[in-house]
């Protein structure tokens, strides 16, 4: 059985506060070459080599955080989806249940929530 629109409002919140958290950790892992530039000058080029182990690691952190951004992205827009698909008491198909007052397409002979007949 899928999840209930609380559920699903639920884990989209968590999933969007990953994501806020992946973008700023993104913004984050930049290279300030301006300072590594100024420290290898003051080292006589021995700083050259942190400089470029940085910078590769800051490549590889947000090629991972890129991936980890879109995925988050593409999970909340599923979600979005299956909120849409998920009938509200606006719809004009569906009605409220009498006897457990879940809702239900007014089609519906038995409720598929408490089990009891429906007009």
């Amino acid at each position: 059985m899928g999840m209930s629109i609380e559920e699903l409002n639920n884990h989209k919140d968590n999933i969007i506060l990953s994501l806020n958290k992946a973008e700023r950790e993104y913004e984050s892992a930049k290279t300030n070459h301006i300072l590594h530039i100024i420290l290898s000058i003051m080292t006589a080029g021995v700083w050259v080599v942190v400089w470029l182990f940085i910078a590769n690691w800051n490549i590889h952190k947000r090629t991972n955080l890129e991936k980890i951004i879109d995925e988050s992205k593409a999970s909340v827009k599923d979600i979005d989806n299956q909120l849409r698909l998920i009938p509200n008491g606006d719809d004009i198909n569906t009605t409220e249940c009498p006897w457990c007052a879940e809702i239900i397409l007014q089609k519906a002979k038995i409720c598929k929530h408490c089990g009891k007949e429906v007009n």
